[in-house]
């Protein structure tokens, strides 16, 4: 069964659709007007529950009571428009948290995730992530995927590994 998150996330795709389709039909019409409105009203209880500008504001306070929230978040991977932009934020701003080892799971296998797929601007926020997690949770995983045979893929790891060399040689 699809999360909440997952759930909200499609009907945000579904009203960004609508606003597409609108425009298409009628641009800048009435029903493409009432598209948009439609969206932008629902647009920041359905990116994040509670709110994607109450969560980024939690974590930029350092509210550790929302750590896993976020990293639920992340860990279903919801996709609508502007979600990487948020993903990216969170990511930047779990750098200033001090992390338990199952969080540190959990990311581990986030930044893993990264390696081996999704987009580029993604990849490089988990990637500054690494430095922080656990060197005995990632260093295995990053070693065999530097073998790969998938050239970005060796490539991502390789960029992790150098992260996370630089971060012990500090």
């Amino acid at each position: 069964m699809p999360s909440l998150t997952l759930k909200n996330a499609q009907k945000l795709k579904k009203l960004n659709a609508q606003i597409k389709e609108n425009f298409r039909l009628d641009p800048h019409g009435p029903t493409h007007q009432a598209a948009t409105q439609a969206f932008h009203k629902a647009y920041d209880s359905l990116a994040f529950p509670g709110g994607i500008s109450q969560a980024l504001d939690r974590l930029k306070n350092k509210d550790t009571s929302i750590l896993n929230e976020v990293l639920s978040f992340l860990q279903n991977n919801p996709d609508y428009f502007r979600s990487g932009y948020h993903k990216e934020k969170m990511l930047q701003h779990l750098k200033s948290f001090s992390l338990s080892q199952k969080q540190q799971t959990l990311l581990s296998s986030l930044i893993l995730r990264s390696i081996d797929s999704g987009p580029k601007r993604l990849f490089s926020a988990y990637a500054k992530l690494a430095p922080k997690i656990n060197p005995a949770l990632l260093k295995p995983e990053i070693l065999i995927r530097l073998q790969s045979s998938h050239p970005e893929i060796q490539r991502r790891a390789t960029h992790v590994h150098e992260l996370m060399k630089q971060a012990t040689n500090s």
